[in-house]
């Protein structure tokens, strides 16, 4: 039972259970018949259950985060992981302490693969995220100026999104794009830190880069290169160099969770 400025989630308890619904999780006794789970912040109680969820079962979880390019960089992991696994994936934009936990409900046993897309506007919000969610690679796409009005820099925004490890485990891989200028300082300065993985279009010294590049009248095609090595060529139906970065990003995620790269690429 949800409250917002305009809306009070306690007021449709009721009518939810007539609709079917077990029970209601409240923060008080709706009418003293309708069956609620009473808690002390409603909230905290949806985060609390989806953590549950994700716990029950055990996909290879790739969080992902970034000032832009979350969701382009979302779909094409899942559909680069798509090539061998059941894959879940965050719907739309529903990438915070909200609409986060309803994608983790969805989670079941034909489920070994979940991308998890988690948005912030102030600092902790990544962290809560992730220790909801409890990612097995995280990933970060860059980092710019979106909502710097709540930062006192980008370094501020940097450190937000770098709360995406908090709720991983210790070693777990971080997949950073190394063509942005805060994230290589992280790659060139604390790999000893993070089990850093790192991509980059413009950066031939990251772990994964893409080469080779042509425009063509109805998509791009490049070659992606893995520690030096020719790894697979890819067809993007879709233009914008970012858009190369974003599909370098998916297949990246979908080598380091043990997808053939190849197949992965076939899938974007």
């Amino acid at each position: 039972a949800l409250k917002g400025e305009n809306f009070d989630g306690h007021e449709y308890a009721r009518a939810s259970v007539k609709a079917g619904a077990i029970l209601a999780v409240t923060e008080r006794s709706v009418d003293g018949t309708t069956p609620c789970i009473i808690v002390k912040d409603v909230r905290k109680a949806l985060l609390e259950i989806a953590h549950f969820v994700r716990k029950k079962y055990k996909p290879v979880l790739v969080g992902i985060t970034g000032s832009v390019g979350k969701t382009t960089t979302k779909n094409m992991t899942a559909l680069a992981l798509s090539a061998s696994k059941s894959v879940l994936k965050t719907e739309g934009n529903r990438n915070n302490a909200i609409g986060m936990p309803f994608t983790l409900f969805r989670l079941n046993s034909t489920c070994n693969a979940a991308v998890i897309e988690m948005g912030m506007s102030h600092k902790g919000e990544i962290e809560t995220l992730s220790k909801t969610a409890s990612p097995t690679i995280c990933m970060i796409t860059n980092i710019g100026d979106s909502h710097i009005e709540n930062f006192e820099s980008r370094e501020g925004i940097l450190n937000a999104k770098l709360e995406i490890i908090k709720g991983a485990a210790n070693g777990a891989p971080i997949i950073l794009n190394g063509d942005d200028e805060y994230l290589s300082r992280i790659i060139a300065d604390h790999s000893d830190v993070y089990n850093i993985i790192s991509y980059g279009v413009e950066n031939k010294k990251c772990n994964y880069y893409a080469d080779d590049i042509e425009i063509h009248g109805d998509r791009m095609k490049f070659n992606v290169y893995c520690y030096g090595e020719f790894l697979t060529e890819v067809s993007l139906f879709c233009w914008g160099r970012h858009n190369i970065s974003n599909a370098l990003a998916a297949i990246t995620a979908a080598a380091t969770a043990r997808v053939d790269p190849v197949l992965a690429a076939d899938m974007l």
